[in-house]
């Protein structure tokens, strides 16, 4: 059984996993990541919509709702198990 101390950043995995030692990922170009053009039409839009909502969380979230509320048949529903 895990204790405390395992989840904790002193943990000898915590200290593995943040090591400067480790190996960097194969097969791995960030900048494939930041160049996609669907994301970077996905970000202009959401900028936009946060730009005409004031930048407030408040009524991005209240926009966000009424949309699914309108939307909602359209979206995946998921299984229960």
């Amino acid at each position: 059984m895990p204790t405390q101390s395992d989840n904790s950043a002193n943990s000898p995995k915590a200290k593995a996993m943040n090591s400067p030692k480790s190996a960097p990922r194969k097969n791995f170009d960030c900048a494939l990541l930041f160049d996609d053009p669907i994301v970077q039409e996905v970000r202009a839009v959401r900028h936009d919509l946060a730009a005409k909502l004031g930048n407030d969380l408040h009524q991005i979230a209240n926009d966000l709702m009424s949309r699914q509320a309108q939307l909602g048949h359209r979206l995946r529903k998921t299984r229960k198990k």
